[in-house]
């Protein structure tokens, strides 16, 4: 496996061997792209037990709903941290993202 770089990206994109919808040139970086997601997430609950995943699971028992405001921003961090921008300040401040 090889990690391409943004040239190669935007051949791929072009060749049709990548697709992304909608394609913005402007978020592809050096070696990735950068994606845009929707404004509504979950994020599990740190649990000190073993969750057992199955189809009755209600995965509302062991995950939080975070929503981010419109123009806000979420980053998630190596190591668990999620940064958020601060609402008063605009200054990012990191918190711990809850995964289990």
């Amino acid at each position: 496996m090889a990690v391409l770089g943004r040239q190669a990206i935007l051949q791929a994109v072009d060749d049709g061997l990548i697709a992304i919808t909608p394609f913005n040139a402007d978020h592809v970086g050096p070696a990735s792209v950068d994606l845009t997601l929707g404004s509504m997430f979950r994020v599990f609950r740190k649990v000190h037990e073993v969750i057992e995943v199955c189809d009755h699971t209600d995965y509302r028992e062991c995950t939080d709903k975070l929503e981010i405001p419109d123009g806000g921003h979420i980053l998630i961090m190596p190591g668990g941290n999620r940064a958020e921008d601060h609402p008063r300040t605009g200054q990012a401040r990191a918190r711990p993202l809850r995964l289990a």
